[in-house]
């Protein structure tokens, strides 16, 4: 009797158990669900946001080139000339969309604006104390989000300097608010909030958590907000937002799903909140469901059982021992059988891989030849080249009496000849893998290109442009540096000899402790293929006899023994760009 009523209670243990297992289980699996489909709804809302954010990015920077505005920083009292601007800045506001267009001068004040005649107007109101205009006064273009000084809502502003003579002059600014899009957000169940890099609530789906916060603000955050006058007089109330850990947030007591998403500019992070009631009450109801169902199945397995006892036969179970012992056996047969045949098909394969990988090694070692053979030929290739273009020249100079140029090209012949030397040493030390480390002076390296590239660049009708930020070197050896942006200044060059653009574009800017190489192309770009696949060897979309495909192999080779990196991508307004990475040690620096 004892035994039966243990028995019993374990049952309802394990009834109980999967009924808690179950609603566990739909819990978590309810919410995985939940916050992947937030995840994909918080996507298309943050899309929303950064658009509406990147709409009027580019306008103060098309007021700021204008000449209007230039000529009204010079003289900013002529008024003539600020009404030229005004409704300069109208028209574009107009036509654009943008609520308003502002000009600042160098201390804050307003002096043109495309609201000048609307209510509430900036004109002559004081924005030194901004810091969209500090930013901008500081050479930088600035994005900032606050109260108006002469409007009592909230706006997003962008700010760029107006450049003359290599100072900055003024600032343009571009106001615009995001109440639209925050209305649409209205009809969103949840919470949807965007947040500022403090806590603060920006922008919201419930009008009434606006300019709350979700974490205390010190007493110093609070000085500084009023002080810029960000938020005009909020008070910063704190909402009731309580974060508990795997992805979940207690807002008024009430446990919510919680996704989360930069973005933009501004260091905001939108943040999306939904309700989990549903989620508890499908747990339970699954939970209470599975119970009853493990109910009804002990019930079915135990009258089953009881059945089956009734039935059970000694003869049959003799019977089914048999035919398990014959089953058995064929099956036991049947895997030798299967052995030996795998057996002596291995030694098959063993022979068969022995022959293969003798006939490889052998192929290997012939296209190890072809590739040595190739790689000296293309490397010879373009002094060879420019021996001839200044041998060339000089027998022009030399007809016509051109004394200096002559003895000009005989000393550009004697440095190629030099280079020669200088690449067949480094073919004969290539065993040693000769360091490409090294400096090379900018000046000398551009009038070297120049000069090789000069008679190719005039007969095609190309220009090449040499975009240089504060770099006077490179950090490789001579004959390397001419091989990296020798090699791609050739291939721009090939690429655009059928082409109506033709431009070639040289850029050079040091990054924290990178030098940065660019070499752009107007040209018809790169074949729609893996980037990566055109440093492979022997990939080429010249014709027949124009290229090996090694130039773009040997220039990721040097790079690399560099320390560097090297990728390549097509322009979006057309052209090709090639990007080198050059690490610069810490004792120099490429400036």
């Amino acid at each position: 009797m004892l035994s039966n009523f243990i028995r019993v209670l374990l049952w309802l243990f394990v009834i109980l158990l999967v009924s808690v297992l179950s609603g566990w289980y739909s819990w978590h699996t309810s919410q995985q669900d939940r916050q992947q489909r937030l995840n994909g709804q918080l996507a298309l809302y943050q899309a929303a946001l950064v658009a509406e954010l990147d709409r009027y990015e580019t306008l103060p920077y098309i007021v700021s080139i204008h000449p209007y505005v230039r000529r009204l920083l010079s003289a900013p009292d002529y008024m003539p000339q600020r009404d030229l601007v005004n409704q300069y800045l109208t028209e574009v506001a107009t036509g654009t969309g943008a609520p308003a267009l502002s000009l600042l001068d160098a201390a804050g004040n307003c002096i043109a604006s495309s609201a000048e005649q609307s209510e509430g107007t900036p004109l002559q109101q004081n924005y030194s104390s901004r810091p969209y205009f500090r930013d901008a006064m500081a050479g930088e273009v600035s994005h900032f989000f606050g109260v108006g000084l002469t409007k009592s809502h909230a706006s997003v502003f962008v700010s760029q300097p107006v450049r003359q003579a290599g100072q900055v002059s003024g600032v343009a600014v571009v106001e615009f608010d995001l109440s639209a899009l925050e209305a649409a957000w209205q009809q969103e169940r949840g919470y949807l909030l965007v947040l500022d890099r403090n806590g603060v609530v920006v922008l919201s789906s419930k009008p009434q958590l606006r300019f709350g916060s979700v974490r205390n603000l010190s007493s110093e955050l609070r000085r500084e907000l009023y002080r810029t006058s960000q938020y005009g007089t909020a008070s910063f109330r704190l909402l009731p937002y309580r974060r508990l850990g795997g992805g979940l947030v207690e807002v008024a007591g009430n446990d919510h799903l919680m996704q989360v998403r930069e973005v933009g500019r501004l260091g905001w992070r939108i943040v999306l909140l939904e309700d989990l009631d549903g989620v508890r009450q499908r747990a339970w109801l699954v939970g209470l469901v599975s119970g009853l169902a493990l109910v009804a199945a002990l019930l079915g397995v135990m009258y089953g059982r009881l059945r089956w006892r009734q039935m059970r036969d000694a003869a049959a179970m003799q019977d089914v021992l048999e035919h398990t012992v014959n089953e058995r056996t064929s099956q036991l047969a049947a895997a030798n059988m299967r052995l030996a045949n795998e057996v002596e098909t291995k030694k098959q394969t063993e022979i068969a891989l022995r022959k293969a990988q003798d006939e490889l090694v052998q192929s290997g070692k012939l296209v190890a030849l072809g590739q040595m053979a190739a790689g000296v030929v293309h490397e010879l290739n373009q002094p060879l080249s420019a021996l001839r273009m200044f041998a060339e020249n000089t027998i022009h100079y030399q007809t016509n009496q051109q004394t200096a140029e002559v003895s000009g090209n005989l000393q550009r012949i004697i440095r190629q000849v030099d280079k020669l030397g200088e690449l067949t040493l480094a073919l004969r030390l290539l065993a040693s893998r000769q360091s490409v480390a090294g400096w090379t002076p900018l000046l000398q390296l551009r009038e070297a290109l120049e000069a090789m590239f000069e008679n190719n660049l005039t007969e095609h009708g190309m220009h090449l442009c040499w975009r240089v930020q504060n770099i006077s070197g490179l950090p490789l050896a001579e004959l390397a540096a001419e091989q990296v942006i020798g090699n791609l200044i050739r291939n721009a060059i090939d690429a655009m000899v059928t082409w109506p653009q033709r431009v070639i574009e040289v850029e050079l800017q040091q990054h924290e402790n990178k030098l940065i190489l660019r070499v752009l192309d107007s040209g018809p770009g790169l074949p729609q293929i893996q980037p990566e696949q055109v440093f492979e060897p022997f990939y080429t979309t010249k014709p027949l006899g124009k290229g090996l495909g090694l130039g773009l192999v040997i220039v990721a080779s040097i790079v690399r023994d560099a320390g560097g990196r090297i990728s390549a991508a097509n322009r979006p307004e057309g052209g090709a760009c090639f990007t080198v990475e050059l690490p610069i040690s810490q004792q120099g620096s490429a400036c």
